[in-house]
């Protein structure tokens, strides 16, 4: 398996999760960050798309559900484990 690219900060450390950012800020746990949001809206009128920031540079277009969710290389993250 091969180990993530990892950085460290005064503020705290970034590492890439399947290329894409995740960042934990003064020890307050990893999140990734959603630059922003778009898609056809969902049933509820939530947005289906939150565009998240890559490790090397850019976003990547990643799905997201009503209960607040975005799937991110595959997996379910819930909206504690993400901000914007």
């Amino acid at each position: 398996m091969e180990k993530p690219l990892l950085r460290k900060h005064e503020w705290g450390e970034e590492y890439s999760y399947h290329g894409f950012r995740r960042v934990n800020y003064r020890g307050e746990g990893w999140i990734f960050y959603i630059s922003g949001f778009n898609g056809p809206p969902l049933a509820d009128g939530s947005d289906s798309i939150g565009n998240v920031l890559l490790f090397g540079g850019g976003t990547e277009a990643c799905k997201m559900d009503m209960k607040g969710r975005i799937r991110i290389a595959g997996r379910w993250f819930n909206e504690d484990k993400w901000n914007h």
